[in-house]
């Protein structure tokens, strides 16, 4: 029971001087606005490189492999769609179809 009060106290304390150096400190307000600012850059970073991952798997493979076996007349495997496939990624890239949120670059 003590530990835990005295773990609350701790606690309570760490948030009081924060919001004092918050309110008092213009250097504590930049280190902490870098370190969000830094944080979010990476967590964009991770969305931008799942969102292209899924996009690359699920459609541009897919697509390419389909267009090959109908126009082509064969199946074919993942290596050797890849280049038709970068190339309906680049026209897409060109048209504006995909947004800021894939990272095809």
């Amino acid at each position: 029971m003590i530990k835990a009060d005295i773990k609350t106290k701790i606690e309570s304390l760490k948030i009081s001087i924060k919001n004092f150096l918050r309110e008092r400190c213009n250097i504590y307000n930049k280190l902490e606005n870098q370190k969000l600012t830094e944080d979010f850059r990476l967590s964009l970073n991770e969305i931008k490189e799942y969102n292209s991952k899924q996009v690359w798997d699920l459609y541009y493979l897919s697509k390419a492999i389909s267009a090959i076996l109908k126009e082509e007349g064969y199946l074919t495997t993942m290596q050797q769609a890849v280049p038709r496939a970068k190339a309906m990624l680049l026209a897409d890239l060109a048209n504006g179809v995909l947004d800021e949120f894939y990272r095809f670059k």
